[in-house]
């Protein structure tokens, strides 16, 4: 079964430089094409209606908002919402598998940084532009000189593959963004993709 889900939707792909890697391809891709078993064009039809029912909203607006992050696996996703639209979790739990091995060819490949951010205080960071063409090794050690002399913690983001942090003190440190996911009673949780890490916000 799983075999015949996989050969329809999915095709491999070669991971030969940071552009190629998707996080959480082959998952996604499965659910956005399950989720097409129960459409939404702009009017309730009844399996819509049960749908809704089934996941206890009364407004529509915010199902569709919800359901569309679902898909992207942008929040946790309720498993009554998989089992209606036919997302087997052991399905789901091989393709992230697959992913896995993507994201494995990804954190292998030689990184550049262009850029590397530095909190000024908290929630506020500022960018600094590194020399053209910077290895990932020669960019830690601009920053560790950098990160001393000023006392700023900086980091490098990599998207959807890794952060480094950089302290004032020397220590080097990564998050890695690993795909992976987990399921309790009630939702499917997909790890998260460090979009929001050193990011400014505004209150």
């Amino acid at each position: 079964m799983i075999d015949n889900v996989i050969l329809s939707i999915l095709a491999p792909k070669e991971i030969n430089k940071v552009s190629d890697y998707e996080r959480f391809r082959n998952t996604r891709a499965f659910i956005r094409q399950q989720s097409l078993n129960i459409p939404d064009n702009q009017r309730i039809t009844p399996a819509l209606k049960s749908l809704l029912k089934r996941l206890g909203y009364s407004r529509f607006d915010k199902f569709r908002k919800n359901r569309m992050e679902w898909d992207n696996l942008q929040r946790w996703v309720p498993l009554a919402y998989l089992a209606a639209i036919g997302a087997d979790i052991e399905i789901i739990d091989y393709l992230v598998r697959l992913d896995q091995q993507e994201y494995d060819k990804a954190l292998m490949i030689p990184l550049f940084p262009e850029y590397a951010v530095v909190r000024l205080m908290a929630a506020v960071y500022s960018q600094q532009c590194l020399p053209p063409a910077t290895p990932e090794f020669e960019a830690i050690e601009i920053l560790k000189k950098y990160s001393g002399e000023h006392g700023l913690r900086c980091c490098i983001k990599f998207p959807d593959i890794k952060t480094i942090w950089i302290e004032p003190d020397g220590n080097v440190h990564y998050s890695f963004y690993r795909p992976s996911f987990r399921v309790t009673k009630s939702w499917a949780i997909f790890s998260q993709d460090g979009k929001d890490v050193a990011v400014s916000s505004i209150r």
